[in-house]
């Protein structure tokens, strides 16, 4: 695909001239094989427009790869930090640590594929200890949820004894202690 010869660039001296060459250039690129053939249109999908930009292949899967990212959890050490062998690329977690003041601090760390490399403090300092706590416990929405259900709450007495047996055992019970949590299985 030959360069049009009447497109002289060193002839560009005005934006009129400008106009000239860039209205000449599109001609060309239409003539010369048609929007769906020719060799720069090959390589722009029919999906791109205005509101639809080009996006570079390398961006795209950066993005998708930090999207995709995996908590791997909290842990104590770097030692602990690099005994995580599970990590994938982009994958983080955090290294709880200690200032000098002795405040407990959060640093978090990226998995490049084949290491673990350090990205920023955690800065913590909006979280009361309570909070942090929390976060540290592994407590998820569906816990919180099972502890707002009261039928899966123990509630009453405190319990002393706790005894596991059958229905059939616990239906033979002439009396039940109300001290004592009976946790029925399934016979044998």
């Amino acid at each position: 695909m030959a360069f049009p010869t009447d497109i002289n660039l060193k002839e560009i001296n005005s934006l009129n001239h400008i106009r000239l060459v860039l209205t000449k250039l599109i001609n060309w690129l239409k003539v010369e094989g048609g929007e769906g053939s020719s060799e720069i249109y090959k390589l722009i999908p029919s999906q791109a427009s205005e509101t639809n930009k080009l996006a570079d292949k390398d961006f795209v899967n950066s993005s998708i790869a930090t999207s995709t990212a995996t908590f791997r959890g909290t842990v104590n050490s770097i030692a602990d930090l690099t005994n995580i062998t599970s990590a994938d690329n982009n994958d983080y977690a955090f290294v709880i640590s200690t200032d000098s003041a002795g405040n407990t601090g959060y640093k978090r760390y990226k998995y490049d594929g084949t290491s673990w490399e350090f990205e920023y403090d955690l800065n913590n300092s909006s979280f009361t200890a309570a909070q942090w706590a929390s976060i540290q416990s592994g407590i998820t929405a569906a816990i919180v949820e099972n502890l707002h259900d009261s039928n899966n709450l123990v509630r009453g007495e405190v319990v002393h004894n706790i005894v596991i047996l059958t229905q059939a055992q616990y239906d033979a019970l002439d009396t039940k202690d109300a001290n004592t949590e009976y946790n029925i299985i399934e016979s044998v």
